[in-house]
């Protein structure tokens, strides 16, 4: 019997791929990624001299720094640089999947085959991929960060991690009271990642972009619809009818989070905030949550409460409800089309609960 649950598991992860043929499609670089185009395209122009904040196909809200992640697909043409931004992101979700389960499974075969029938199953990791958004080698490298005790090791981390989403500079957060030579030394690596890409970045483009482009976080926003791909804090509360308040919301809710992850010191804590409090939170974003359930897991079976919100919190970063795209401005859709904010928060809650504080190394 044993031997031959791994068995029906490969099967499940075969049988997965085929019925998510868009992967093969994908693959094939025909198909377009409607973000990595876009980039692709920008980072072209950038090649050319010209600032990506003037650009007319394309606004982007991010600093010059996370155009780091496409340069050096540029070199390529478009289908193969379709190709390999798939398949780098694919072969990323296998080695998440891979270490988690040696990490907190034994690296046992079941727990790998499971792990990846969930991962590649949920619709932010789908929507990921079909976007070409980079979502899986940032939960890759957010996978190592958690598992890693290395000071070297973490802090390149998230120099990489900050250079490609900016809004990771919060995990520096958990390393203030205890590890700040994290703090520095990723710091450092940062502005070297920034000084190696000056050739094709341009020191003016962050005047620009400071002068410009920041304003963009805290624009007037109005609600016509469910705007079921949002999920930042501000239009949750929009949803509900409060988007008079849904600015002042947003900003003490992100202060309590910061308060709470500098307070325990837990880079799981830092992880969730980053994306929780970010000005721009899309559904993909949530797949990063993915190493984070796990780091969790032994720890929530111990207390069946905790194991509850653990599971509806999975759930809810699971499931997508499509019909919420043309849904009414229902009292229940107006929060399910939250969920997946909802999912990070209990997340959260569960982290804090169980303890996801970093011990000092000796």
């Amino acid at each position: 019997m044993k031997k031959i649950i791994p068995v029906l598991l490969a099967l499940l992860v075969v049988l997965l791929f085929a019925k998510l043929n868009y992967v093969t499609t994908l693959l094939s670089g025909t198909v377009p990624l409607q973000d990595f185009d876009a980039y692709y395209r920008l980072v072209a122009e950038i090649r050319a001299g010209s600032n990506p904040y003037q650009s007319q196909h394309m606004q982007t809200l991010g600093p010059p720094l996370v155009f780091t992640y496409y340069l050096p697909f540029s070199i390529f043409e478009i289908e193969t640089a379709r190709q390999l931004t798939t398949g780098i992101n694919l072969l990323a979700g296998f080695a998440v999947c891979y270490l988690i389960s040696k990490k907190y499974f034994g690296k046992k075969l079941n727990a790998f085959l499971l792990l990846s029938v969930l991962l590649f199953s949920a619709f932010s990791t789908r929507f990921s991929l079909e976007m070409g958004q980079p979502n899986l080698v940032l939960t890759l490298l957010v996978t190592l960060l958690v598992t890693n005790k290395k000071t070297f090791a973490k802090s390149a981390l998230i120099a990489l991690l900050v250079s490609f989403k900016t809004y990771f500079v919060v995990l520096v957060l958990a390393f203030f009271k205890k590890e700040r030579k994290v703090v520095i030394l990723s710091g450092s690596l940062t502005l070297m990642i920034g000084l190696l890409y000056l050739p094709f970045i341009r020191v003016e483009w962050y005047d620009f972009f400071l002068r410009n482009k920041t304003g963009n976080f805290f624009a007037e926003q109005t609600l016509k619809s469910l705007d079921y791909y949002n999920q930042t804090i501000f239009m949750s509360v929009a949803r509900l009818g409060l988007i008079k308040f849904a600015l002042i919301i947003q900003t003490l809710s992100s202060l309590l989070l910061l308060a709470v992850t500098v307070f325990t010191g837990s880079l799981p804590l830092a992880v969730l905030s980053s994306v929780l409090i970010s000005p721009v939170v899309w559904q993909h974003y949530f797949v990063i949550f993915f190493p984070i359930y796990f780091y969790v897991f032994h720890k929530v079976l111990r207390d069946s409460k905790l194991l509850a919100l653990w599971l509806i919190s999975l759930l809810l970063w699971w499931l997508e409800f499509s019909s919420l795209h043309q849904a009414d401005m229902g009292v229940f859709n107006r929060l399910l089309a939250s969920h997946y904010l909802i999912s990070g928060l209990l997340l959260f809650w569960v982290v804090f609960k169980v303890g996801g504080t970093q011990k000092k190394p000796s």
